[in-house]
């Protein structure tokens, strides 16, 4: 094995150690978290109740945040290992929008987010967990760009392609942004990482679909996946097969996406 290559795959191990590494602590924090509002917090007079119950929701958010930046690089590890590869079966993308969409929507008070879908059913040969990730990331991205501004999910078919625009009215890409938007930050106080917006692009390419992003003439950012049109209108039949472990999947992520933004103010 060539010297980078081995150093590359020891990088990647290392990167799948540190999720789990985080991963294990953030699960112990919450059972605890859960354990103390569930046996101690009903005994505490009512003025500390609510100051507490404050205190836990915080702690809720952010241990998310922590299992979310887990779940990314174990994801980022997979994906250069080899070991995340897309399935392919049919999906009914209109759902899966749907059902992503309308929980954001109810994490913002039912405000602010809208869902354009075709009125026919678009359903095409993908990775589902794939479509789910890339979506939640680019709403999650944002969410947070904008949190009190308005967000638009569009998904459009033509002859050739299916697009899944994600637009927002926030304060937009920077001019250095703009030219690498999907390149990880690795110093940057505010920022963060952008390692979702990264994975979104690795994602992209293994479902053989481009990923832009460009700043609105008025303002704000618009992110736009360009899908291959290959609809499986003859495989729709399999379509009916289970789709639990999915929808399971579906939920805990996006829960760990949207935590932080949970009842945000009106």
């Amino acid at each position: 094995m060539e010297p980078e290559r081995q150093d590359y795959e020891q990088q990647m191990q290392l990167i799948a150690a540190v999720a789990k590494d985080l991963r294990d602590p953030a699960g112990v924090i919450l059972l605890t978290r859960d354990s103390f509002q569930k046996s101690m917090l009903p005994y505490l007079p009512a003025a500390i109740q609510t100051k507490t119950q404050l205190f836990l929701d915080c702690i809720q958010k952010n241990v998310a945040r922590i299992e979310r930046v887990s779940m990314n690089l174990t994801d980022l590890a997979r994906c250069a290992g080899g070991e995340l590869r897309p399935r392919w079966q049919p999906v009914c993308l209109t759902d899966v929008c749907s059902q992503i969409c309308e929980q954001a929507r109810l994490l913002r008070n039912g405000k602010g987010i809208n869902c354009n879908l075709p009125k026919q059913e678009v359903i095409v040969l993908m990775d589902e967990y794939f479509f789910d990730r890339i979506l939640l990331n680019l709403l999650s991205n944002a969410m947070n760009a904008c949190p009190n501004g308005k967000i638009s999910v569009d998904l459009k078919t033509t002859s050739q392609e299916v697009l899944l625009v994600v637009t927002d009215n926030g304060p937009g890409l920077s001019s250095e942004r703009l030219c690498h938007p999907f390149t990880p930050v690795y110093r940057s106080e505010t920022a963060g990482t952008k390692l979702g917006l990264h994975l979104c692009e690795i994602f992209a390419t293994q479902l053989n679909a481009t990923l832009c992003a460009e700043n609105m003439p008025r303002g704000g950012a618009r992110f736009i996946l360009r899908i291959p049109n290959h609809v499986a209108a003859q495989e729709t039949a399999f379509f009916a097969a289970d789709t639990s472990n999915a929808t399971q999947l579906r939920q805990q992520y996006i829960s760990a996406e949207f935590s932080e933004f949970e009842k945000m103010p009106e």
